[in-house]
This record gives C-alpha cells, sequence and structure tokens, in this order.
C-alpha cells in the first residue's frame, strides 16, 4: 500500500550508540472512499527507514500488537493535530499521530502497538498537546481549549505491553499569569541563529558588532531552583499560553506566552518562571508582519570524546 503523507522522526541517542535512523510515518489516507473501512493503522504497518550504518533506505515492516486506532472513516472525524511529536525511549519510538494517539515502535523485534491518547484529549477540542520525555519516561502535556488549564499526564506501562496515561499534573495558569513578573530580558540576550541569519549584514546596517556568542554566566539555569521576584516589571495582559517542550531531565514544562515570552513551570513546585523574551535581537525586523513560532524541541547537548 502507497501513502500519500508522511512524517519524518529522527531515532538518535549519543549516549549509547553515534549511528542514528530515520523513521518515514505515514499518515491516515484521507479522500480514499475504497478504504474508508480499512482499519489504521494497519496490521502490518511498512515504512521506509534510514539507517547511517549502512547508509541506505530500507523497506521495514512493523506487526501491530492489539487494537487499531479505528478504521480510516472513523479517524477523519476527529479533530486533526498539527503538531506531531516523537519520543525514543528505552528503545522504543513513540509517535504521536494526526489524530492525538500515539504509536509504540520496537526497534528489536519490529512490532508496534497504538496507544490512546490521555482522556481530556477525547472529550476536549481546541487542545494543544505535545509529547515529550523528561525525568519519569514518556509525557503527554496539554493545554487544554481557550483557557490556560495545564495537564501533564505520565505513560505507565506494564511488563504485558498494557499502557495507561496517568495524570501526573492539572493546574490552571490564569491564577498564575497575572500574578506574574517580567523582567524587561531575563536569562538572554536570545540570539536569531538560523539560516537567514547573516552576522556581517546585522553589523552593517545596524552598525552592531556585539558577538551572538552567549555569556554563560547569563544564561537560564535549571539548576537554580531560586525564583528571584525582584527588580521585575508588571505582567500586564497576556494572550495565553502554549506548550514548547519539556526539560529533559527535570520535570519543567517550557510555555510561551503571547508567544514572544518563555517560561518555565516547575512542576514540583507549581512555580512559574520567566526565561526571557523568545523574540531574538533584531527579529520584529527579520520577521515583520509574520511572527510566530512555527515548530519547537528543547535541544539536549551530549559529550563528546
Amino acid at each position: 500500500m502507497e501513502y500519500l503523507f508522511e512524517d519524518n522522526y529522527l531515532v538518535f541517542d549519543p549516549a549509547t550508540s553515534p549511528h542514528y535512523q530515520v523513521f518515514h510515518v505515514a499518515l491516515v489516507p484521507h479522500g480514499e472512499t475504497a478504504m474508508a473501512e480499512s482499519e489504521w493503522p494497519p496490521s502490518s504497518f511498512v515504512m521506509w527507514v534510514f539507517s547511517s550504518v549502512n547508509g541506505r533506505w530500507e523497506e521495514k515492516t512493523f506487526v501491530r500488537q492489539g487494537p487499531p486506532a479505528g478504521t480510516i472513516a472513523q479517524l477523519a472525524a476527529f479533530q486533526w493535530c498539527y503538531a506531531r511529536h516523537a519520543v525514543y525511549w528505552r528503545g522504543a519510538l513513540y509517535v504521536q499521530r494526526e489524530h492525538h494517539f500515539v504509536i509504540r515502535l520496537s526497534l528489536s523485534d519490529s512490532t508496534y502497538q497504538v496507544i490512546k491518547p490521555p482522556n481530556t484529549l477525547q472529550s476536549v477540542r481546541g487542545q494543544d498537546s505535545y509529547l515529550g520525555k523528561s525525568k519519569k519516561g514518556v509525557y503527554y502535556v496539554l493545554m487544554l481549549g481557550n483557557s490556560d488549564r495545564l495537564q501533564v499526564w505520565v505513560l505507565e506501562e506494564s511488563r504485558d505491553g498494557y499502557a495507561e496515561w496517568m495524570l501526573e499534573h492539572d493546574v490552571d495558569l490564569q491564577v498564575l499569569l497575572p500574578r506574574l513578573n517580567y523582567r524587561p530580558q531575563a536569562y538572554g540576550p536570545w540570539i536569531l541563529q538560523d539560516v537567514n541569519y547573516n552576522e556581517d549584514k546585522h553589523i552593517a546596517i545596524y552598525n552592531d558588532n556585539e558577538s551572538t556568542i552567549v555569556d554563560h554566566d547569563s544564561e537560564w539555569n535549571s539548576d537554580d531552583d531560586a525564583l528571584d521576584t525582584e527588580d521585575m516589571v508588571d505582567a500586564g495582559n497576556h494572550n495565553g499560553a502554549s506548550v514548547l517542550g519539556l526539560h529533559p531531565f527535570k520535570e519543567i514544562v517550557f510555555l510561551s506566552c503571547s508567544i514572544s515570552r518563555g517560561l518555565a513551570y516547575h512542576l514540583s513546585t507549581s512555580k512559574l518562571e520567566d526565561i526571557g523574551s523568545i523574540y531574538p535581537k533584531y527579529y520584529r525586523e527579520v520577521s515583520g508582519p509574520h511572527r510566530d513560532i512555527q515548530d519547537f524541541f528543547p535541544y539536549t547537548p551530549c559529550w563528546m570524546e
């Protein structure tokens, strides 16, 4: 069977191996009326996999264990999930699908399992969701509806293959956001570093010879649990929060407020911390009216010998 659309996911753990794999995972076929009553994902899920070991793409079949997410017709009626993330955890790739369910690909025996989304996702519409990895394993972070209600779910798996999302944290950020004071520039500056950034051009236009290297003394440090509230300005109005990601080792959820502000929510203390403006220097001039967060991921530095 050939699929029209696919997502690409990288499987790479530098702590265990310098090699990596890339997976093409198909989306639910839409507009295929002849396939409307077919199960999805199929019992034998074929996908292309690239391996850095042999340097080529190969077809690989994963055999489903357990029931599917539904039929293609049933899934077509569900709300679409535009931000689809993945987690590599203990030899398995957990992939968030466009209808919020998760598939767990076991790389050791080429099997896979469909994991239903948290209960809230099955009843509340208009939510912002994020699949990530943190201290306890695989997490599902939700920002519900048009509110600022944050939910954090943790996946619990048994030896017999049973998997269930457990609600770890549930908080209304509307209580915290109006009371949050923002530093004019906290733990910064954030630096614009992408394919469009040209330091020489900015020096010529703005007569700015500042280095793009950040002073490490001014960077945000998650090991510093003290939330300093001195010398801060009033937050004023905000247009809601959205999920950016998870700290890979500590239970900290990264959020953005009104797109332009970075926040860190500490699950252990239920405290919200301002970590500075997400808009890097000169971003407004570069982006013009098209300011938005297209995608995001937490970067985890690794040691190299």
